[in-house]
């Protein structure tokens, strides 16, 4: 199986998806998932091949249609239970 590669994003790409980052590879471990954890900009995000992309949903609304993967909206930055929420949802597809 492949590694998985999930993508943060925020506006700048070094704030608010280096915390989402962390937090993140935290739930991936929790969950025994091995995959590549990678932060950016919102003018990059379309150009980086990944699975899956967590964001806030102002950020989500711009990626969508600019982008092939799933996104996954994080309201709560502060909740890992979204972002482990978003991880099962993606499995599951």
């Amino acid at each position: 199986m492949k590694k998985l590669k999930f993508l943060v994003v925020c506006n700048l790409g070094i704030g608010t998806s280096v915390f989402l980052k962390i937090l993140l590879k935290e739930v991936l471990v929790e969950k025994g998932i091995s995959g590549i954890v990678e932060n950016t900009d919102v003018a990059t995000a379309p150009t980086i091949k990944c699975d899956a992309i967590f964001t806030s949903r102002k950020i989500g609304e711009r990626l969508a249609g600019r982008v092939s993967v799933p996104i996954y909206i994080v309201e709560n930055l502060a909740d890992n239970k979204e972002l482990a929420t978003g991880i099962e949802e993606f499995l599951s597809l």
